[in-house]
């Protein structure tokens, strides 16, 4: 096995990134469940923790997602409640094969309890659910003063949501690596399996690069991360500046690689850039979150947690950073996992 190798930079990145609650982690067991068997219990485990959380007020939330009372969104949180359940049971309905409606019809709330009535949920999964809950009302709370992946400006914004069911795209950020790096190995063991993934590549690293990008990413998808990993949710002039450099850059370097899509840097992005982005770029963002980025979290951690979101959620971006040797480790237990689900992941190119 490789060993893990961080760089100063990349712990940079990580101290600085968004989350701040303990990450919902959960082992999953090497069990032998279809998809659809495994995706059915995952959607009922969540729909019973957030089913059985008292009415969401400022006063309840506050200590549980480290925030003041004045500084949550309460209209956006219940906006992202809402839409989970009624994602959940969307989610529910092609696990059991029932997409043309024929459970009784109610609000998504009223469905779920009645299907989750009986349903034991243990303690590990409880746990996990009523974390990854927290996480997800976090970002809500402070959205859209500090944007993030829980939720859209536009539509022209991708979360993965939108997405047909079991379609998944791997999408790696903050790379490339310095040459022979973990960017090279990921993507040697991605084209080892026949997969290819979205790379959001920072300009200033690619700019390293220049003399061998096209040949480092010829089976797969080069995007834009900007030109340094920083926030371009404060000044227009700044992020169009650090998009366009960085895309004009890939784009010569490695045209055949490069889409027009750009996933800003913690989420974080300009609530009124719309008219700039129309009909030139794509913002992709995510909702499969490994969390890799963590120093805590190990290989399987993040591997466990991916397989158990993409049974949740049954479609989507699955976010890792390529400047990690976790994304490369991970690779094969994910690989391996989905192939026995009958998922495979969707061709780069088809996500704009």
């Amino acid at each position: 096995m490789p060993m893990l190798r961080v760089s100063a930079v990349a712990l940079a990145i990580a101290v600085c990134c968004f989350a701040v609650l303990p990450p919902a982690l959960i082992e999953r067991n090497d069990d032998n469940l279809s998809f659809d068997e495994a995706s059915k219990i995952e959607i009922l485990s969540f729909a019973k923790t957030i089913l059985s959380e008292p009415f969401l007020t400022r006063e309840y939330l506050a200590p549980k997602l480290d925030l003041k009372a004045d500084q949550i969104n309460l209209e956006s949180v219940n906006k992202i409640r809402f839409r989970t359940l009624e994602n959940l049971l969307i989610n529910y309905k092609a696990a059991i094969g029932d997409q043309n409606g024929e459970l009784p019809r109610s609000t998504p709330e009223a469905q779920l309890k009645r299907l989750t009535q009986n349903f034991a949920i243990n303690n590990a999964k409880e746990k996990f659910y009523r974390a990854y809950f927290y996480e997800q009302l976090r970002l809500a709370a402070l959205f859209p003063k500090i944007s993030s992946e829980i939720d859209r400006f536009n539509d022209n914004e991708i979360l993965g949501t939108e997405f047909n069911d079991r379609v998944f795209y791997l999408t790696y950020d903050d790379g490339p690596s310095d040459q022979n790096g973990s960017t090279d190995r990921l993507i040697k063991a991605l084209n080892d399996r026949n997969i290819n993934a979205i790379f959001f590549a920072l300009g200033s690293a690619a700019q390293k690069r220049e003399n061998d990008l096209a040949d480092l990413y010829k089976d797969q998808c080069l995007a834009s991360h900007g030109w340094t990993h920083i926030s371009h949710a404060k000044s227009v002039k700044e992020a169009l500046r650090s998009i366009e450099q960085s895309a004009n850059l890939l784009n010569a370097r490695a045209h055949n690689s490069y889409i027009a899509a750009f996933r800003p840097p913690y989420g974080r992005r300009l609530d009124n850039s719309d008219p700039f982005f129309r009909d030139k770029i794509k913002i992709v963002l995510w909702n499969i979150d490994s969390q890799d980025w963590q120093k805590t979290i190990s290989v399987k951690a993040a591997a466990d947690r991916v397989l158990t979101l993409m049974l949740v959620w049954r479609k989507g971006i699955v976010l890792f950073h390529d400047i990690y040797d976790k994304a490369e480790i991970a690779l094969p237990l994910i690989y391996d996992r989905a192939k026995r689900w009958n998922i495979s992941f969707a061709n780069c190119r088809s996500i704009i």
